[in-house]
């Protein structure tokens, strides 16, 4: 039963990130400022390990009002960074 509360959570989570367009552009910053960036515009919270994410590195979101889910898309590109939506947390 609890397996499936969280994949129902899981799953609504992510149509929502899916759905929400958040208003990011942003040139040449660190991961984490637009990560920190989503939290602020959105409802979001994002969940990692610092060891994992290289939070440094240079990445541009250059669009103005794009579902979330694209922007993670766009600022992962390249890496093996994955990410899951529970609920308002996204856990990379």
């Amino acid at each position: 039963m609890c397996a499936i509360l969280v994949a129902f959570l899981s799953f609504t989570g992510r149509a929502h990130a899916q759905q929400t367009k958040t208003p990011v552009k942003m040139e040449k910053v660190s991961v984490e400022r637009v990560l920190d960036k989503i939290e602020e515009v959105s409802d979001y919270v994002f969940l990692y390990k610092e060891s994992e994410i290289d939070k440094n590195r240079i990445v541009s979101v250059r669009t103005s009002s794009t579902r979330i889910t694209d922007i993670l898309t766009d600022i992962f590109m390249g890496t093996d960074v994955k990410w899951t939506v529970v609920d308002r947390q996204i856990v990379l």
